[in-house]
């Protein structure tokens, strides 16, 4: 007697079910796989305290408080000697020059003052008694060629800077000036006039 076996196909429909099986078992070993590489990078991070950044400063004052030539009645051949010390509290390091500001003359007053400018220690406003020149003089020339800008202004002195405003830097300046005695008649009833500023920069 002979026996038939009957085979039977999967469906198609049992086919995508085993595909759909597949593709949700992949993904969640992948989601396992990422989850695992995730969680061991570790990381850690550190900062240090809060870091600033504050300026430092320029500062000059002199001893004046008033003009240093206040001349009335000029005449030829006169001549008057006048110091001044400058001080420094600023906080950074600086140059300092001296300079003319807002020259004015008339009938070429400017011209026949001879105006003589040394750099030193010692004196005070009003009086040169123990002042000590440094080097040459800074300047040897006419009221009317004097330098009117930082950049051409003349000194030598680089104050150090300080953090003590109580310990500050000073320098003193002797002007000497010097009407000249072939003044012509032209200069008179005439006038010149200048503010003498000194300026730091720092460097």
């Amino acid at each position: 007697m002979t026996t038939y076996r009957t085979v039977r196909r999967p469906s198609h429909r049992t086919g995508r079910l085993g595909l759909a099986a597949s593709v949700l078992l992949g993904l969640i070993a992948s989601a396992c796989l990422i989850w695992q590489t995730s969680a061991a990078a570790y990381t850690h991070s550190t900062g240090n305290a809060v870091d600033s950044w504050e300026t430092g400063s320029v500062h000059l004052t002199d001893d004046g408080g008033a003009a240093m030539f206040t001349v009335r009645g000029l005449r030829p051949g006169m001549t008057g000697t006048h110091c001044i010390t400058v001080s420094s509290t600023g906080t950074v390091p600086s140059t300092a020059h001296l300079y003319g500001v807002a020259p004015a003359a008339t009938n070429g007053l400017d011209g026949h003052l001879r105006l003589t400018v040394a750099e030193g220690s010692g004196g005070s406003f009003g009086s040169c008694t123990g002042f000590t020149r440094i080097g040459a003089d800074l300047y040897d020339g006419s009221l009317a060629d004097f330098p009117e800008s930082f950049a051409d202004g003349v000194g030598t002195w680089q104050p150090a800077g300080t953090s003590d405003p109580s310990a500050a830097e000073t320098r003193s300046y002797r002007f000497t000036y010097l009407f000249a005695a072939d003044a012509p008649d032209s200069t008179q009833n005439s006038s010149a006039s200048v503010t003498f500023t000194w300026e730091a920069q720092s460097r």
